[in-house]
């Protein structure tokens, strides 16, 4: 008796091999601080950090080596000094010491993972000069006459204003002297009559003239 074909099932293992291009599509690099301003001598904390760009995904942080650092312009890489694995995040630091005006420019972070390189933004350091002890002298000295000249012409509009209240006179008093000044002036007005005595004179054809009395005054001027 022939027989078929004859299918038995056994107990397997069931693999399934995930697209690491695809899952590191969704990561991506934040760098921080985007500027910073150094004074020669002090340092600059720079961070770089690899997150996912969804909560729910999850990232494979690379090893230290695998992070470096550049300046635009220079050919010396620099390596991170920290690092740091969160379970959503890989964070990695650098502390730069800024010694002079060389050190200044952009500074990024290129992580190799899974073969790409990512890039972070970059970090624009400044070199912010100290004050000029010159410069804050002058400053200070200035600001001295200004406020010499204002309190100046302050003090000088103020006696200006209490000369002017000094010389004019007194409105309340103002008509007291100037009645006791019209009585002066008529106590020294002296009157006089004068008489015309009357005589006969000859008629003759002329008309008569009317005799009139004439008053004169003699007003005498006190000058001090």
């Amino acid at each position: 008796m022939e027989t078929g074909p004859h299918l038995s099932l056994m107990n397997g293992t069931f693999l399934v091999v995930n697209d690491v291009t695809k899952s590191q599509s969704c990561v991506h690099v934040r760098q921080s601080p985007s500027s910073a301003a150094v004074v020669p001598g002090r340092s600059v904390s720079l961070q770089c950090s690899l997150q996912p760009k969804n909560n729910k995904s999850q990232i494979q942080c690379p090893q230290q080596d695998n992070v470096h650092w550049f300046r635009a312009g220079s050919e010396e890489p620099h390596t991170g000094l920290m690092y740091n694995s969160t379970n959503y995040s890989c964070v990695y630091r650098l502390s730069k010491t800024i010694g002079h005006s060389s050190d200044a420019g952009t500074y990024y972070c290129a992580v190799d993972t899974c073969g790409h390189i990512l890039f972070g933004t970059g970090t624009k350091v400044d070199i912010e000069l100290p004050p000029d002890p010159v410069t804050v002298a002058l400053s200070v000295l200035l600001c001295g006459c200004v406020l010499v000249i204002i309190v100046l012409c302050v003090c000088v509009k103020r006696a200006t204003a209490c000369a002017h209240c000094r010389d004019s006179p007194d409105p309340v008093t103002r008509p007291h002297n100037e009645n006791s000044e019209n009585m002066d002036m008529r106590a020294d007005v002296n009157y006089a009559a004068l008489n015309f005595s009357s005589r006969k004179v000859r008629q003759s054809s002329k008309p008569r003239a009317e005799q009139e009395c004439v008053y004169s005054s003699v007003r005498a001027d006190q000058h001090t």
